[in-house]
């Protein structure tokens, strides 16, 4: 008997007969390849939303004065990380006059520094206020932008 049965069991001339081996090599690796796969293009998509952001804030930014709303904690054993993560909502005009709420994860030192109701600088692209973040960015990093490309 050959993998392909020409018996008139199905609608098609041939009939392909294989069951995996779940046990076998080649299963594993095809298993591995494709989780691989899925990993990297999550990656890749990461990269790709915060190089776009970096880009359109260097290229289209524009700074206001925000008032802080609130600081948030994220801790470690809270959100299943080991890091804890800072987090800073706050909300500001933009030069047309429209209100925009934004938040931004920021470093510890930043986070001791602001306080509820107080005036932080912040940055946002002036066609799309909703890519905004706390302070400036320089721009696209060398090594975003090879990360992406080599992907």
């Amino acid at each position: 008997m050959s993998v392909f049965d020409s018996g008139h069991q199905g609608p098609g001339l041939f009939r392909f007969r294989y069951q995996w081996q779940f046990r076998s090599r080649s299963a594993s690796l095809l298993f591995a390849g494709a989780l691989l796969l899925f990993l990297s293009f999550i990656f890749i998509a990461i990269l790709a939303k915060d190089t776009y952001h970096a880009h359109r804030l260097a290229s289209d930014g524009r700074i206001a004065t925000a008032t802080v709303i609130k600081k948030v904690v994220h801790r470690a054993a809270d959100n299943g990380t080991s890091n804890t993560s800072y987090e800073v909502n706050y909300l500001f005009s933009t030069a047309d006059g429209r209100k925009v709420e934004g938040s931004d994860t920021v470093d510890p030192d930043t986070w001791e520094r602001v306080t509820d109701r107080s005036s932080v600088d912040v940055q946002y692209a002036a066609s799309d206020p909703t890519i905004n973040r706390i302070g400036t960015s320089t721009g696209v990093t060398v090594i975003a932008a090879i990360l992406l490309i080599v992907a």
